[in-house]
């Protein structure tokens, strides 16, 4: 079956856009660190419909733990080369307490956005208590 053709878009956009990413500036083989990770390169997640799913300013997102460990940079790397071909597949899934937004996963997601320098980052936003977030904090 022939891939869609995006309005506007010639066939061979359409097909470059169907393929998974390569490999990114560095030499790292996207597909292998895809293989390693159980990382589905064709799928593709709408969650439109998901009310709990919405795109937070990466600015906004309160990382309490981060430096406690580090990320494995072919991950990252392999991520950057995905989002920027595909878009983020899975959200980042963050806490909403008082008004304001925690997270705690997603981290090589996350540092990824980071350093493709995008505004916005999708997330998947459960609201909490303070004591549920001191709990994330132990």
């Amino acid at each position: 079956m022939a891939a869609a053709v995006p309005h506007g878009g010639s066939a061979e956009a359409a097909a470059a856009a169907a393929a998974p990413p390569s490999q990114t500036a560095d030499g790292i083989d996207v597909a292998a660190v895809a293989a390693k990770h159980g990382w589905d390169l064709q799928q593709r997640n709408d969650y439109s419909n998901d009310r709990q799913v919405q795109w937070i300013p990466v600015a906004a997102i309160r990382r309490p733990l981060q430096g406690t460990r580090s990320n494995d940079p072919e991950k990252v790397a392999a991520l950057m080369k995905s989002i920027e071909e595909i878009g983020l597949q899975e959200p980042i899934d963050v806490l909403e307490v008082d008004g304001k937004i925690y997270g705690f996963s997603g981290c090589h997601r996350f540092e990824a956005h980071q350093r493709l320098g995008r505004d916005q980052i999708l997330c998947r936003v459960r609201k909490a208590t303070p004591q549920v977030l001191k709990f994330h904090m132990m």
